[in-house]
């Protein structure tokens, strides 16, 4: 079965009540250097309710609100950008995922599909058969069992914290840790 890995980010308001997280933005970035990237911002969460630090380090870099997107149109172009790069002639294959600290990541997406069942599905009717998030931080822990340092690569403080170029960071990343594990 063929495998497309993707490297995602998102920005979402955690701070907001009620067991509740916002979507912000959220990135795709695929493994293959030559393939299309995602990258959308809602403009349904409130900029109101965002805590300091998210209007510190998030909210500056976002594009300005005529250029954002309803969940639902987000949720569109997600299903169509993983349709552009579905398998061919009825091959299955599955998704990989990999980010740090994948799991709200993958809470967002969820949510913007109106839950994970739903991304599934639609992952699924493009030829996906299976989907898997995996957090980077194991590849980060197996090379620290191994007494290696885990590479990091350097991005400047001012780029820190947009979706899109953290996603492209991770995939950096996860190929120099790819590499020191063999």
């Amino acid at each position: 079965m063929e495998i497309r890995r993707f490297f995602i980010d998102a920005e979402f308001n955690d701070e907001i009540g009620d067991c509740r997280i916002e979507p912000i933005s959220l990135a795709l970035v695929p493994d293959d250097d030559a393939a299309r990237e995602f990258y959308a911002v809602s403009s349904e969460f409130s900029e109101g309710a965002a805590h300091g630090w998210l209007r510190m380090h998030v909210l500056p870099k976002l594009p300005p609100r005529g250029e954002r997107l309803t969940l639902a149109e987000i949720r569109d172009d997600i299903s169509t950008y993983f349709n552009a790069c579905a398998p061919i002639n009825g091959q299955d294959a599955k998704l990989e995922f990999w980010g740090k600290n994948i799991g709200m990541d993958m809470a967002v997406l969820g949510l913007i599909f109106g839950g994970l069942s739903k991304f599934y599905a639609a992952v699924g009717a493009c030829g996906f058969k299976r989907s898997y998030f995996n957090d980077s931080d194991m590849l980060r822990t197996r090379l620290y069992e191994q007494g290696v340092k885990p590479p990091f690569s350097h991005i400047p403080d001012a780029e820190r914290h947009m979706a899109l170029l953290d996603a492209r960071q991770e995939r950096a990343e996860y190929r120099m840790m790819k590499a020191l594990l063999g």
